[in-house]
């Protein structure tokens, strides 16, 4: 691992070094020839695009290139190399984590970045819009030499995390087993009385114990009327028999997450939540059925739309079918009906249509599934038949 130095030169000795490059090959998620295959990648993808220069903000496309997991930084691809910019917070940590670049250490990332490109060598500088401040952009832009060019390319490089390798599939199947070990746990416990935001952190606590290194996203436990908020806050309500629980969670191991969500009964279920629930499960399964390579990603949103449009609950679902999974927990390809985007094998997608009638009463039923070569495996490990507590 080359290193150089911009405002002052790090004491690190030969046998220090050494011993980086050793954890490096063995970090899990992490090995030189993972992280160079994505280097060669991006290579041709810059190439395709005639860019000599490429920077990338965006904290998880910086780990997924090089495997930094620091929160913040900046990285540069340029003539077959890649720079890493951190600060002094960040030295050893980039030394251990990161493979395949070289590490520069500087007082200011921005400047540091600009003081490299102050040399002219770039000419046409691609950058990830969704990555960038426009405060920073503007910095860059203001600093670069006259004749260089800046290009957004954020989708085009967020796609390259579309479609996983074994260790990313490993590591997400890890995540999904230690989500439904904590869930199943914490049902075992709800009982009539307990607050919503009790559940979450009893989740959030069964989710630690389990391995997880955090939770995926803040919890959602939505009971009563509240579950027909898609995105609800754990509150003080208390559940109560002849509840639904919409119950959103996931878990992250090595950086990659899980999002399951399972609606679960409490004591009894009327015949009409009975019917939304099933009209749900029905919609899931068939979705779920059409995964494939090739396959449009609308059409998978329409396939799950048309099943609750039939039996006359269409107004009442309002999100997307699904979106991918990885090191963020809301990801490249969008399962929804304007996507233009197509299935390929890798990919790891979640399914998870939703019926929400105000004042009534919710139901949403997720599993996370992998795009196989002839159809698609569940990763995800909870039962998705209603279960009454």
């Amino acid at each position: 691992m080359a290193e150089e130095q911009l405002s002052r030169a790090p004491l690190i000795s030969e046998l220090s070094l050494w011993l980086s490059r050793l954890e490096n090959r063995s970090r899990p998620g992490g090995g030189n020839s993972t992280f160079a295959d994505r280097a060669a990648r991006l290579r041709s993808f810059m190439a395709a695009g005639d860019i000599d220069g490429l920077l990338i903000a965006d904290l998880l496309n910086i780990r997924y290139f090089c495997g930094f997991s620091g929160s913040e930084g900046l990285l540069l691809a340029q003539g077959g190399g890649m720079t890493l910019f951190v600060d002094g917070r960040y030295t050893v940590q980039a030394r251990q984590e990161s493979s395949g670049v070289n590490i520069i250490e500087v007082t200011d990332v921005t400047g540091g970045l600009l003081e490299i490109l102050s040399r002219g060598t770039v000419k046409k500088l691609g950058f990830e819009a969704s990555g960038l401040t426009y405060e920073r952009y503007l910095k860059i832009r203001r600093g670069l030499s006259d004749g260089t060019e800046m290009v957004s390319l954020s989708c085009d490089i967020d796609g390259m995390r579309s479609r996983k390798d074994a260790g990313e599939i490993g590591r997400l199947k890890t995540a999904a087993s230690i989500g439904a070990r904590a869930l199943g746990k914490t049902i075992e416990s709800i009982r009539p009385g307990m607050r919503e935001r009790e559940c979450a952190a009893l989740i959030d606590w069964n989710l630690v114990m389990e391995g997880s290194e955090k939770p995926s996203f803040d919890t959602i436990v939505a009971s009563g009327a509240n579950s027909a908020l898609p995105h609800a806050r754990p509150g003080s309500r208390r559940v109560e028999a002849g509840d639904f629980i919409v119950i959103d969670y996931g878990a992250v191991f090595e950086g990659y997450h899980s999002d399951e969500t399972c609606t679960v009964a409490l004591g009894h279920v009327s015949g009409e939540h009975r019917r939304i629930y099933d009209t749900v499960l029905s919609a899931h399964d068939r979705a779920i059925e059409a995964v494939r390579p090739g396959v449009l990603c609308r059409d998978i949103d329409a396939r799950a739309r048309a099943c609750i449009e039939d039996a006359g609950y269409g107004e009442y679902f309002v999100h997307a079918t699904g979106h991918g999974v990885g090191l963020d927990v809301h990801e490249a390809p969008r399962l929804s009906k304007i996507s233009e985007q197509r299935l390929e094998e890798g990919m790891v997608v979640t399914i998870e249509p939703g019926i929400y009638i105000p004042g009534v009463c919710g139901v949403r039923i997720e599993d996370m599934v992998l795009v196989t070569t002839g159809g698609c495996e569940l990763i995800t490990g909870m039962p998705k038949d209603l279960m009454i507590l």
